[in-house]
């Protein structure tokens, strides 16, 4: 969204005959953004339409029905559920949703085995450093480095 005071100046430096991408450049966008507002598929001053998400209001009151249900229900058999019954997303659509839109309310109840989402996975198990080869050994000085004990 830009302001309209800088949509102003894209008009003027076009009216001066400046091209897209020299404007893009002056002004710090991106020459989509300014070639959008020149063919006026934007307005000044107002955001983009986004798309409507693919996790609605009717399958996030489902997916609170089923965990209410079964606390102890997994998202993977919820997916496959919300599939059934014609959800249209994809898996990382179903998980985006559900992370945005549930999992806040499920915190403060029983969390059950669909907890999962959330918890952090255990790191790789810290190891000592791996000693760093000696530099200073040399043919001439081969006594400048400790032998490994």
């Amino acid at each position: 969204m830009l302001s309209p005071d800088r949509v102003r100046q894209i008009f003027t430096l076009s009216a001066a005959g400046m091209p897209v991408r020299a404007i893009a450049r002056q002004l710090g966008h991106s020459p989509q953004t300014v070639r959008a507002y020149l063919h006026q598929r934007r307005t000044p001053g107002a955001r983009a339409v986004t798309r409507p998400g693919l996790f609605t209001d009717l399958f996030a009151d489902y997916c609170r029905q089923r965990f209410t249900e079964d606390p102890d229900l997994r998202p993977a058999s919820l997916f496959r559920e919300l599939t059934g019954l014609g959800f249209p997303g994809s898996r990382s659509t179903f998980y985006r949703g559900l992370t945005r839109r549930l999992l806040p309310h499920r915190a403060a109840g029983n969390p059950g085995r669909g907890s999962q989402l959330r918890q952090a996975r255990p790191g790789p198990p810290a190891f000592p450093p791996a000693r760093r080869p000696c530099r200073a050994r040399s043919p001439r000085s081969p006594e400048r480095c400790s032998s490994p004990t």
